[in-house]
């Protein structure tokens, strides 16, 4: 009997030191290094009361990769309609930072999706016609204060954003970690709003 409890120990090991712990692999995600493919604007350190901040995405459907010959084909390789990230805007007050929110008929959504609760969750829509990806909201500032914008809630990194594929089932989940002009050394886009 104990022969068998050894023989069953020893395929066990054997079945956990060949497991594949790479789960990258495994789920078909994608990491692409970009630049710029998220602007705040109107990009500027002082807003006024009733102005609007807008995010805009552009990512077109064919990207060059850093060390490929072939250039990526988003469409075909995700089957997606939408690439997704997030974001907050924050007001100080004393020492905290307090996300704040608005309703949804105060915000000027322009191009692609938006799900508004404690964060803004932004949904880059394919557009045939202009053959990218495309987001663009104007959220309205209305009191003065000092003010963030964080993306902090894509991950670890403070100097590039983590915009995701919403993949069709079987394909490939394209990330894309893209620099937004105007973060600090945390990751923040400050600005106050004024009077």
């Amino acid at each position: 009997m104990k022969k068998i409890h050894y023989i069953a120990l020893l395929m066990l090991g054997l079945l956990v030191s060949n497991c594949n712990t790479n789960d990258d692999g495994f789920y078909l995600n994608k990491f692409v290094e970009t630049n710029g493919m998220i602007v705040i604007a109107p990009h500027a350190s002082t807003y006024a009361v009733d102005e609007k901040l807008y995010v805009t995405a552009s990512i077109p459907r064919i990207l060059s990769e850093t060390g490929e010959s072939t250039p990526l084909d988003i469409v075909k390789t995700t089957d997606a309609s939408s690439f997704t990230f997030s974001y907050a805007i924050e007001k100080q007050d004393g020492d905290n930072w307090n996300i704040v929110y608005v309703d949804n008929n105060q915000i000027d959504l322009v191009k692609g999706t938006l799900l508004n609760d404690l964060y803004l969750l932004a949904g880059c829509d394919y557009v045939p016609a202009s053959d990218s990806f495309e987001y663009e909201v104007g959220f309205p500032l209305l009191s003065p204060g000092t003010y963030r914008l964080s993306f902090g809630y894509n991950g670890v990194s403070t100097d590039r954003v983590n915009m995701r594929s919403l993949s069709s089932p079987g394909h490939v989940v394209v990330n894309l970690n893209t620099t937004v002009a105007g973060l600090d050394a945390n990751g923040f886009y400050n600005f106050t709003v004024a009077n």
